[in-house]
């Protein structure tokens, strides 16, 4: 292996260091380069294992594409997909009028009521886990209407223990 002292001036070696690399000129076919592994579906299917441990122990994301990557499916570890969902955050406004209380999550257009705020807060919970659940039983159907911005949101819900939904609620 030749070291970057040893290389002499005028003599290619094919060898490039991350260093030198300057694209602002030049032109590169960034599809060339992905950012992500990604394996055929034929393939995927026959070393699962492998690819397994590399998506939950290694934390390594992977695409599999199938019909010459017309189609194509992200692997993550649920973990990792909550952690890079946190941005996503559920921002309540909360409303106390005469001994009733609304809570509202206006980025998914949702109410829940109650005597008090936790009382809100949990009708809320399971008006959210219901429509959760209905999402992404019909995503094709929300993905071609103006909730398919909801997706995000509702992925981070859905993937955190229920035992700790209402501690992704912020703050009033």
């Amino acid at each position: 292996m030749t070291s970057r002292g040893d290389c002499r001036p005028g003599v290619d070696y094919g060898l490039v260091y991350f260093d030198q690399l300057d694209y602002s000129e030049a032109e590169v076919e960034t599809e060339l380069i992905p950012a992500l592994p990604s394996l055929d579906f034929s393939r995927a299917k026959g070393t699962l294992s492998d690819v397994m441990t590399r998506v939950v122990h290694e934390h390594r994301p992977s695409v599999v594409s199938r019909h010459r990557g017309k189609e194509q499916m992200l692997l993550v570890r649920t973990d990792d997909l909550a952690r890079y969902l946190d941005a996503f955050g559920f921002d309540l406004e909360v409303v106390d009028d005469q001994g009733e209380v609304t809570v509202a999550l206006p980025k998914l257009g949702m109410l829940g009521f109650g005597a008090n705020r936790d009382e809100a807060i949990d009708d809320l919970l399971v008006e959210l886990r219901a429509y959760a659940a209905d999402y992404f039983e019909r995503t094709s159907f929300y993905a071609a209407t103006d909730r398919s911005e909801h997706a995000p949101w509702l992925l981070r819900f859905a993937l955190t223990p229920h035992a700790e939904q209402r501690a992704l609620f912020a703050p009033a």
